[in-house]
């Protein structure tokens, strides 16, 4: 009986959808399998709440970043553009999407790349300017700011903001 609900319990967690324990008919038979069933599928029932509570916060944060007009990037340590808001997508128009790309097939501006790598080099902020020509013709002048991150899905990354200062001036 507990080798046939061991199974039972193995079969429901291979689901997509987290298993209820009413779901398992075997682990009535033993008390231990049915506290070992209880544990887990609380702890399955768990992991998906902070999943989804993850992905939520993602999408609002992304969001917010969205609405920033300074064009915002995240690199990773092999500098491939893991996030990339709006302004950035309007400052650097592509046909493709610039996630999982490499920052210099991106943005085209060795300033920019080189700003990064600076950046991650010192362990902090750096900045520099670059020039380049607007939809109308006129040169713009812009601010690329970097600053290293730090994190288990990225590495040992960065974030750029690249800033219009044409009019700062």
């Amino acid at each position: 009986a507990l080798l046939r609900g061991l199974r039972e319990l193995n079969s429901l967690l291979d689901n997509d959808t987290a298993p209820k324990s009413s779901d398992l008919k075997t682990a009535h038979d033993s008390k231990a399998l049915a506290n070992l069933s209880r544990t887990v599928l609380d702890h399955t029932a768990e992991t998906a709440i902070n999943r989804d509570l993850e992905a939520t916060q993602r999408r609002f944060l992304e969001a917010m970043l969205d609405e920033i007009d300074d064009a915002i990037l995240v690199i990773d340590e092999q500098f491939e553009v893991r996030f990339s808001n709006r302004a950035a997508l309007d400052l650097i128009p592509s046909e493709h999407s610039h996630l999982g790309r490499p920052l210099i097939e991106v943005s085209l501006e060795h300033r920019i790349i080189d700003t990064a790598k600076l950046a991650r080099e010192l362990g902090s902020k750096t900045q520099d300017n670059f020039n380049r020509r607007g939809q109308s013709g006129d040169e713009r002048i812009y601010l690329v700011e970097a600053e290293p991150l730090s994190s288990t899905a990225l590495g040992s990354g960065a974030w750029i903001l690249i800033r219009e200062i044409t009019l700062q001036l």
